[in-house]
């Protein structure tokens, strides 16, 4: 999970999930707070996230790589 909201915060947090314990662990940060992103798992392990929303504005054009 990368991002996301509670309703009234918007996170920059992320979190690993591992399905042989089928818990989620934490992980490093984006480097801008939002939600309702696109996200893309590339070739290399990376995490390209794209757009999405820091209420209310939305953050376009806004593209990072994240690298768990």
């Amino acid at each position: 999970m990368v991002g996301g909201h509670d309703g009234e915060n918007v996170f920059a947090s992320s979190e690993l999930y591992d399905p042989a314990t089928g818990t989620w662990a934490p992980s490093g940060a984006l480097s801008t707070p939002r939600y309702n992103q696109a996200t893309t798992a590339l070739t290399t392990g990376d995490i390209l996230v794209a757009g999405g929303y820091l209420s209310p504005s939305v953050l376009n054009p806004s593209v990072e790589l994240y690298r768990p």
